[in-house]
């Protein structure tokens, strides 16, 4: 069993001074000289990520990482997650330009993934207040509609926090704090692109403040506009053509890394399989023979995206009033629009397949009836050429011949599949702050209100059960169309016909009419809207004096509504369009919370704090959080902390109410390359389906499978509405170091520990895959669907549907030690800063199921042993330069995949992927005292990324690596001037 979890704060926010120095970067606190002085009679906000005691001298038992301003203006990057994926703590992103771009509902959406233990286990605040979720049935929030020229700093709070803030808080939390009595005006404006002449991206933003009523009252607002390019998956040489990994392939683990061109078998003319022969068309209609090389096949990644385009719009506002007798009032909005796109390459149409055709045959000849005279005839289908029609034969029994038939639908919409989104943020916040008479007790109460939107659709789909009445015609021979032509087609359905069916000739490039089209033509259409209601009143401040100090308290309580619907049209809710099912989800839920918070002195150098928290769900009752720590300072130099944290994460909409959907995913089936020949558990299970076996007799007594095998599996995931919470337990145990003989250093080192029991976690393709023909487990069988014969483009005993379902696993848990460091003092005349955030890695891993083993994962891709982020700056006058750079490990893959790939005893090195430094870097000048320009570059070196193809274990035919760790785009460059008055 792993140690229990931990997760232990920062304590350094006791003293300014010290807060400063466990910044990621140096000065990342500091307040720029034209910000304005406080406003007068405005109470002293004081914000502590960690706590909701409102004392200054209060600090956090567990560590907190802090990204300033400063950090944030240095990287360049358009959009805040950019920057904050940075640093280590942080693992691959739930969503973002690249990770998510083939995604129809997150795509430019951008989440974030604390110690790469799932997004919904980050929970993101402002000013310590909720977000309205940005994806819906979860409770991700968009960090794209967070307005970064409005924040002060980010605390990134790494262990569990649920006793503080609730629900979701199981791994840590991400404070963004909004600057507070700004008074001024500041423009921005940005322009970058990547060497490669695409990634195009611009930022102008205008930030305002103004002090009124004497000075009682401050208004701030922020108006940002960006625009980030499309980069193509054609415009880099590693993702030109549809790349697979040559040593998946060859089952060669010394060529793992290299690639091969491993195109797909469904292609604009469309193939015909009649008798066993595949025919596709020329030019000129006629039916030919398909032989199937790579040059015949179509090339998907001339369509597809690295990185999709964003388009963002934000508005924010800040309003505080003092009322006078220690009382504020205060108001925020934000307002965020983001427009983006998918890019798909044009849809699939595989004939016998539920999902992604109309789910029968194609039959060459049909019975006609004559509804004027009762007369039925045979007729055949008069776009079949001769050559086609006599090769077919009865397939399934009906006394008609049939044949298989699959196409490109490059000629359905606009050529390819396009999916627009648009995506709207509205939040507000309105309390009043204050002290009670002339006590030290301070409170707080406030409601809010969040709102997101949803809208989107994707064209080039088909119309599935039109397209269907199409493609059942015959020779029209009663002359049903009135044309006086007894040669020409018909739909063979008398309903179809009266409803305007038109029959659809895609045999061949370039046959479909305007009139085909427009009746065929089919598209998706989604909608969606989550909304968040929360009240919420709390009260801290001293109950009774110790020798070392006052005890401190805080308490409150919190009412928050839930609500989220994903509405898609009729045609995708019954998979009818040709992309994949997609069912409408809507549920909503409530919770009444209490939390009691403790901060006890024991000694002038020790104290103990400890909060609880009860919360009681509409959904799964009552749930308990807790946590404790304790900070020791035996000398002003050094301090040591500590802290215990139960936390609670209660499922979210998504997981409860959604309808079981079907999709479309990649595998690695573990019967691949068995041999008839073979012996053994695997061998026995796999040759014990007929399709396999058939497939074995048909390659030379070896289980053979292509791309779209591979690549186009159905899945079926299955709702559950009984599902539980899930707990997590964090414990950190650290110091920190600030010497007094070197002035302007600090260290902190912690040790924490991570372990999460019934994680709610959707069952992987490869757990269901594996228990069944690995560990003879029928019942995961009854959970996989295999083709009995060929279906082109399907091998017979293929995998077609692999069921999914939502259970409270074994669980996961991660262990570590985080380090970080700053230094900052005079230097050549000038002053240099220096800043290191590190993370070595221990133990991570998870439990797919209750009683499975523990599947490791540290040192792998996407969790390195060892990963740093470090910047040195120095100033001087009116100049500046700063360099960055992010350090990712040596890395694996993973052993799951290799060990059942190529054996246990294909050697580990030959897995193996380098470590990568990337070095950003800024120059900057600021001419007079009004305006400071700047010039940087991100990827400085353009640095390559793990070469990670299409088959192997997070590689990508669309990206040729992994997105979520290397940088897919390459070496950019930016410019931009910023104007303060």
């Amino acid at each position: 069993m792993k140690p229990s979890t931990s997760g232990l704060k920062l304590s350094a926010l006791g003293r300014l001074a010290t807060a400063i120095m466990l910044c990621v970067s140096t000065g990342a606190l500091a307040q720029d000289e034209e910000d304005a002085d406080d406003v007068e009679g405005l109470l002293e906000e004081v914000v502590v990520t960690g706590t909701m005691i409102k004392n200054a001298a209060v600090t956090a038992a567990s560590p907190v990482q802090v990204v300033g301003a400063d950090m944030i203006e240095d990287l360049g990057t358009v959009n805040l997650q950019d920057t904050l994926e940075r640093l280590p703590v942080y693992g691959i992103a739930g969503s973002s330009r690249t990770t998510s771009n083939t995604d129809i509902t997150e795509v430019g959406s951008s989440t974030v993934n604390l110690r790469n233990l799932g997004a919904d286990r980050t929970l993101v605040l402002v000013d310590g207040k909720r977000v309205v979720a940005g994806t819906p049935g979860s409770t991700q929030v968009d960090l794209a509609m967070i307005p970064p020229d409005f924040i002060e700093r980010v605390d990134t709070l790494t262990g569990g926090a649920s006793a503080i803030y609730g629900s979701d808080a199981v791994v840590g939390v991400v404070n963004m704090i909004y600057k507070r009595d700004f008074e001024g005006l500041v423009f921005n404006g940005q322009a970058g692109i990547s060497a490669e002449g695409d990634d195009e991206q611009y930022k102008a933003s205008v930030t305002g403040g103004v002090n009124f009523a004497e000075n009682r009252g401050n208004f701030m607002f922020n108006i940002g506009w960006s625009d980030q390019g499309l980069v193509s998956s054609q415009d880099r040489t590693r993702t030109d053509d549809d790349y697979a990994s040559l040593g998946h392939n060859t089952r060669d683990p010394s060529t793992v890394f290299e690639q091969t061109i491993s195109r797909s078998g469904v292609i604009p003319a469309g193939i015909v399989q009649a008798g066993g022969i595949n025919y596709t068309f020329d030019d000129a209609s006629n039916a030919v023979v398909w032989g199937g090389s790579q040059d015949e096949r179509f090339n998907r990644n001339e369509y597809r995206a690295i990185a999709s385009p964003v388009d963002r719009l934000t508005f924010a506002i800040r309003a505080i009033y003092d009322l006078g007798d220690n009382a504020n009032i205060f108001l925020d909005g934000t307002y965020g629009k983001v427009e983006s796109r998918t890019y798909f390459e044009p849809s699939p149409f595989v004939g016998t397949d539920s999902v992604l055709g109309i789910g029968v045959p194609l039959n060459l000849e049909n019975w006609l009836l004559n509804p004027a005279t009762g007369e039925v005839q045979l007729v055949r289908n008069p776009f079949m050429p001769d050559v086609v029609y006599n090769s077919g034969v009865d397939s399934n029994g009906d006394g008609l011949r049939d044949a298989g038939f699959n196409s490109r639908l490059t000629q359905f919409g606009p050529g390819t599949r396009l999916a627009p989104v648009d995506r709207d943020t509205f939040r507000t916040v309105m309390g009043v702050e204050g002290l009670v008479g002339d006590s030290d007790w301070a409170y707080e109460t406030f409601v809010s209100y969040g709102r997101s939107t949803l809208n989107g659709r994707m064209d080039g789909l088909f119309h599935g059960p039109n397209l269907r009445n199409a493609l059942t015609v015959g020779q029209d021979v009663f002359d049903l169309d009135g044309d006086g032509d007894t040669t020409d087609a018909v739909c063979v359905d008398a309903a179809a016909r009266s409803n305007g069916c038109v029959p659809a000739n895609m045999f061949g490039d370039n046959n479909m009419t305007e009139a085909m089209l427009a009746y065929v033509n089919g598209s998706l259409i989604q909608n969606s809207e989550q909304e968040m209601k929360v009240i919420a009143g709390n009260l801290a401040g001293s109950v009774f004096d110790l020798p070392a100090g006052p005890v401190l308290i805080a308490t409150g309580v919190e009412y928050r509504e839930e609500s989220s619907s994903h509405v898609f049209d009729p045609l995708s809710n019954s998979a009818q369009n040709g992309y994949t099912q997609q069912t409408n989800t809507e549920g909503e839920l409530d919770v009444s919370e209490v939390f009691l918070e403790v901060n006890v002195p024991i000694l002038d150098s020790l104290t103990m704090r400890a909060a609880g928290r009860y919360s009681d769900y509409s959904t799964v009752g009552g749930v308990t959080a807790f946590d404790a720590g304790i900070e020791w300072s035996p000398t002003d130099d050094l301090r040591f902390r500590a802290a215990y944290a139960q936390a609670v994460r209660a499922p979210n909409i998504g997981e409860l109410f959604a309808a079981p959907n079907a999709g479309i995913s990649s595998i690695n089936d573990p019967c691949e390359g068995v041999n008839i020949a073979d012996t053994g558990e695997l061998a026995t299970n796999c040759k014990n389906d007929p399709g396999v076996l058939a497939n074995m007799n048909a390659n030379g007594g070896v289980f053979t499978l292509n791309q779209s095998d591979i690549q186009g599996v159905g899945t079926l995931s299955a709702n559950n509405p009984n599902i539980a919470e899930e707990t997590g337990e964090t414990m950190t145990f650290g110091a920190v170091w600030t010497p007094g003989f070197l002035n302007g250093l600090a260290l902190t080192v912690d040790y924490w520990d991570i372990e999460i029991e019934d994680a709610i976690s959707r069952v992987s393709t490869a757990t269901v895959l594996n228990k069944c023909y690995e560990e003879s487990l029928s019942e995961f069988c009854d959970f996989v669907t295999r083709r009995t014969v060929e279906a082109t483009p399907y091998s017979a005993g293929s995998v077609e549907q692999v069921v999914r379902g939502l259970v409270n696993s074994g669980g996961s848990w991660a262990e570590g030690i985080d380090l970080t460091a700053s230094y900052a003092h005079d230097l050549f005349g000038g002053f240099a800063n220096y800043s290191l955030s590190y993370t070595h890695l221990l133990e991570k891993g998870i439990i797919p199921l209750t009683g499975d083993a523990e599947n490791e994962s540290v040192g792998e891709i996407g969790d390195p042993e060892n990963r740093w982020f470090a910047s040195i700056g120095w100033e001087l006058d009116n100049f500046s330069a700063s360099l960055m750079g992010e350090f990712i490990g040596e890395s694996y893959l993973d052993d799951e995949y290799w060990m059942g790939r190529f054996g246990a005893d294909a050697g580990k090195e030959n897995f193996k992927v380098d470590s990568v430094l990337y070095i950003d870097m800024q120059l900057k000048y600021l001419f007079g005292e009004h305006y400071e320009v700047y010039v940087g570059a991100n990827n400085l070196f353009d640095e390559d990324p793990a070469p990670l193809y299409g088959g192997v274990a997070g590689g990508s035919a669309d990206y040729g690596t992994n997105p979520g760790v290397y940088d897919a785009i390459g070496q950019r460059f930016y410019a931009g001037v910023t104007a303060r008055f």
